[in-house]
């Protein structure tokens, strides 16, 4: 939500859809936008089946678009510069094999895991 946040903060109409909402996500229609953002957590080598699903369905509609594709991770949070770049290079791996559609680049950030949420 921070993301759509500043997006909002910037001037830009914004929607917000969770992927795994399927009421939610069929009523989208992706022909309406300029630009599409996808965002996902990666958890056991991978991102959530229904956004995977979800973009590989609509994968001629997507590519026809601006996008762009960030990633939440816990290895995004080490300190080793070396373990880091392993580590985000084999879930850019991961993201693409799951994938369909190319994105220029995958953004990743440093996720929390909240055992008590």
């Amino acid at each position: 939500m921070k993301i759509a946040t500043h997006l909002t903060d910037c001037g830009l109409d914004v929607d917000v859809v969770d992927a795994s909402d399927p009421d939610e996500s069929c009523k989208i229609g992706l022909d309406a936008y300029d630009q599409l953002v996808f965002g996902a957590s990666m958890h056991a080598g991978g991102i959530e089946n229904e956004l995977a699903e979800y973009i590989n369905r609509h994968k001629e509609l997507i590519e026809a678009k601006t996008r762009s594709f960030f990633l939440v991770l816990l290895s995004a949070a080490t300190k080793d510069p070396d373990l880091r770049r392993e580590w985000l290079a084999d879930a850019r791996e991961k993201v693409s094999g799951q994938l369909n559609v190319s994105f220029g680049g995958i953004e990743m950030f440093a996720g929390a895991l909240m055992y008590s949420k």
